[in-house]
């Protein structure tokens, strides 16, 4: 039986408080309130002013001079100043935490949100030469974005803030922790579709909303995208067999958002032994557990699948792609309680395997922010396939 969802429509009423909510709601009102009073104005104004001029001028073509010269005195400002309250498009912000970033994809990314705010700014919390400051890239960029905003508008609270970052997922998933404290109106974080001509498109908003339980509405958005299979009792929790009483209250949650059909394999294998490298042919999986790429680590005593059921989530519309990252959210924190009650306390470790868009591992790690036992297992792309005799 083929799987289908009804679909949800957002009621006039809530849509109608959202866009008056919005800079361009408030510059609709503006003009149409006062344009109205303008409109009744004009003719009173031109009348007084006719009988100011001389007999010999009045006349039929100074009355339209004067009414045109009125019109514009009065409009001309109400439609300078409506307009740029309805198109204030908030504040774009280009984020790279790449080592060697390629310029031709941040000169892309700045386009981009040149073409859709009234501000772009760019960081690059990279060290300069001499720079002895230690701290993650993640935390350095957090910090800028913070000063560089704050010295770019009057008020952060009310300004709407856009991200566009470039960076591996491990270090996006650091930044979204990173962000918790940065708080303008509202803060999106936009997703670059992988077809290198489509344009930027709205990702996920951090705010409050991630955190709460979703309405069906919400949910039915998410689940003809994604699969989260369930063991045999019903529950999100597979059991790994033969793990030792240490590593029993390690859980991985495994995500798999691109459809690589790699992803998946490797990440179970490396929770369930411990081992980055692959039993039979010895290539490393990518994934790094020790001090060293090579180091094998601890294993998991559970896991939880979570893989998307389409190519991509490119096609997805602004709210189901919102919807994916609450799913993902709402998954862990059972899957978390699961376990809880399956080993008798709730001194739980979670292991993250992340394979998704670069928004959906940022706005995970703005809502995990302070789980201090939740870590994202590192995956070093130019890892994959070597082995140990190799150059990483």
């Amino acid at each position: 039986m083929p799987f289908t969802v009804k679909p949800y429509r957002t009621p006039w009423w809530t849509l109608l408080r959202r866009y008056l909510a919005t800079p361009q709601g408030q510059g609709t009102v503006l003009v149409a309130v006062f344009g109205g009073a303008g409109i009744g104005l004009v003719p009173s104004i031109t009348e007084r002013l006719v009988d100011f001029l001389p007999e010999e001028l009045v006349g039929q073509e100074w009355h339209a001079v004067i009414f045109a010269a009125v019109a514009l005195l009065v409009f001309l400002p109400l439609a300078v100043l409506g307009w740029n309250r309805a198109h204030a498009r908030g504040v774009g912000v280009v984020i790279n935490l790449f080592p060697s970033p390629s310029v031709a994809r941040v000169e892309q990314t700045r386009a981009a949100s040149r073409e859709n705010h009234d501000m772009t700014l760019y960081i690059d919390p990279r060290p300069a030469v001499g720079d002895t400051d230690a701290r993650p890239l993640a935390i350095r960029a957090a910090e800028a974005l913070d000063n560089h905003v704050l010295d770019s508008v009057k008020n952060l609270d009310q300004t709407d803030v856009s991200l566009y970052p470039l960076a591996p997922l491990y270090d996006g998933f650091q930044l979204g922790r990173a962000l918790w404290d940065f708080r303008p109106r509202s803060l999106t974080v936009m997703h670059k579709p992988r077809v290198i001509a489509a344009p930027a498109v709205r990702g996920v908003r951090l705010s409050a909303e991630l955190t709460r339980p979703m309405p069906s509405a919400v949910a039915s958005l998410a689940q003809p995208l994604l699969d989260v299979p369930h063991n045999l009792d019903g529950g999100l929790c597979t059991r790994v067999e033969g793990v030792d009483d240490a590593d029993r209250h390690r859980l991985a949650l495994i995500i798999d958002l691109i459809n690589d059909g790699h992803v998946v394999p490797n990440a179970l294998h490396v929770a369930r032994t411990g081992q980055v490298h692959l039993p039979r042919t010895g290539r490393h999986t990518g994934y790094v557990l020790g001090p060293t790429p090579h180091d094998d680590g601890d294993s998991c005593a559970a896991t939880v699948v979570i893989q998307t059921r389409t190519d991509s989530l490119d096609e997805a519309s602004p709210d189901a792609f919102e919807a994916v990252a609450r799913t993902i959210y709402q998954t862990w924190r059972e899957a978390r309680a699961e376990w809880e009650r399956t080993i008798g306390h709730d001194d739980i470790e979670t292991r993250i395997f992340i394979a998704a868009p670069l928004a959906i591992a940022i706005a995970l790690g703005w809502v995990l922010h302070n789980e201090a036992a939740v870590h994202v297992v590192h995956h070093v792309r130019a890892l994959t396939g070597s082995t140990r005799r190799d150059p990483a």
